[in-house]
């Protein structure tokens, strides 16, 4: 299988986000190159997906760097940044 119906969650999400990138630059990366949508809905989605993944504060966590998550919040936003890639977010 190739493209975008794979995708491999690292288990120290650390080596694949951008140090010098905010959060919610790097979701919203995902979403404008895959998602076709505009900046408003992008950030809408942005925020529902991070509700959905346990990250309570998602208009803070936007404006954050990765090394201000906790480990395992970072784990919740690389599975999500994958998904968005993918095309699965918001699916179920």
């Amino acid at each position: 299988m190739r493209g975008s119906g794979v995708t491999m969650v690292f288990q120290e999400p650390m080596t694949s986000l951008n140090p010098s990138m905010r959060i919610g630059q790097q979701l919203d990366e995902g979403l404008a190159l895959h998602g076709g949508i505009g900046r408003r809905e992008r950030k809408a989605r942005i925020l529902d997906m991070l509700g959905r993944v346990g990250i309570a504060d998602g208009e803070r966590a936007l404006s954050a760097y990765p090394h201000e998550f906790s480990g395992g919040m970072r784990q919740h936003h690389d599975r999500q940044r994958h998904a968005d890639a993918t095309g699965t977010a918001g699916g179920g």
